[in-house]
């Protein structure tokens, strides 16, 4: 983990102070860890990193420019502790990552199905178009990166804090952050440049494990940088047409690459082509009202995902123990802050002994 228990215990009180009470760690990165936390009566996603002030001002500067775009992450608040050693950035909690659901999917040896995974495009394409008009590279699009919203039955694209502003003569290397997985070939080539086409890259290895159902390996996707591509796609009929977009996603050189607009416009085409197919295919077998009801279920699975997932997550809040011997230990996290709820079985042996020898706090519930 990022931070050590001193700092966890450091993290747990300062958010406690403004009335953040952490429950969960959910996940870490390379510069810092992301909880669930209950404010204002609401369950909420913190994410501490340790500050970096350029790249904290880039990242504000970022979101706001996006602000206003659908399938974005957005912030609820930001700031930083009194000694300016950590950064903390409230959200909203999602239910899951893309990559836990792809896992879901692969375990059973499926891939997703193809209207989502066009819905899923779009939704990431629409992003980058905004992103493509404001002169700006996301740098690090992965699985992990792409947040489900369980509520609105949707995708969003999150983590902007490697996230640039580019100019043309921008160079890959001034990329910090990247998966290498999901990197484009130019980031290998010191005359390289970077600007959307190297996000939609990214994407298009995504939308290829989609429709092959699997992930793929590191070795897989360096050889398919190297022109390899032709043996790693789907031979699956049903994906023959979004094969031909992935196709031009992954194009070597960045130049030949598709951009984010022509993307939305060819993605939007595929959808119409299906949704066309799939009008065909019912209309004269159902009766009007059931085939136009099913007409509104299709084209609303372009745009709506229904996915049962959760986060693995460690629970921060409660303490789980079998009787009532190890007082010392739980007196430790009590003195800690590091416990919100203790569940105390008033039927057990020594039970009402025990409690008497803790000392009530506020923040414990009994």
């Amino acid at each position: 983990m990022v931070f050590d228990q001193d700092e966890l215990t450091s993290i747990y009180n300062e958010l406690q102070k403004k009335k953040i009470y952490l429950t969960s760690y959910i996940s870490q990165g390379r510069q810092g860890c992301v909880f669930e936390a209950k404010y204002n009566e609401e369950i909420v996603a913190v994410k501490c990193s340790k500050p970096i002030f350029q790249k904290i001002e880039e990242e504000q500067k970022i979101l706001k420019l996006l602000k206003d775009t659908p399938y974005v992450l957005k912030s609820i608040e930001e700031f930083l502790n009194e000694k300016k050693s950590k950064y903390y950035q409230i959200s909203k909690k999602y239910s899951c990552n893309l990559k836990e659901i792809m896992q879901s999917f692969f375990n059973q040896r499926k891939p997703l199905p193809l209207n989502q995974i066009v819905g899923f495009a779009i939704q990431m394409s629409t992003v980058f178009e905004k992103i493509q008009q404001n002169n700006l590279v996301h740098s690090d699009v992965k699985p992990e990166n792409i947040l489900y919203d369980s509520q609105e039955k949707c995708f969003n694209l999150c983590d902007y804090g490697d996230s640039k502003s580019f100019k043309d003569g921008s160079k890959t290397y001034d990329l910090n952050a990247f998966t290498r997985k999901y990197a484009a070939p130019e980031l290998t080539d010191e005359n390289g440049f970077f600007n959307i086409k190297y996000d939609i890259y990214g994407l298009g290895i995504i939308l290829l494990e989609l429709t092959l159902g699997k992930f793929l390996e590191d070795k897989d996707c360096t050889f398919i940088r190297k022109g390899q591509l032709p043996n790693y796609i789907s031979k699956n009929a049903l994906f023959q047409d979004i094969n031909q977009i992935i196709v031009q996603m992954l194009e070597i050189m960045p130049e030949n690459r598709i951009d984010s607009f022509e993307l939305t416009k060819q993605l939007n085409n595929l959808r119409l082509k299906l949704e066309s197919q799939f009008i065909f295919a019912v209309k004269d077998k159902l009766d009007l009202t059931e085939s136009n009801l099913m007409i509104s279920k299709f084209r609303q699975s372009f745009l709506k995902f229904n996915y049962t997932c959760k986060q693995n997550e460690v629970r921060l809040d409660k303490y789980a123990f079998k009787g009532y011997s190890n007082l010392s230990e739980i007196q430790e996290c009590i003195a800690k802050r590091l416990v919100h709820h203790l569940d105390l079985d008033f039927e057990q042996k020594n039970s009402f002994q025990f409690i008497l020898k803790i000392n009530y706090s506020n923040n414990i519930k009994y």
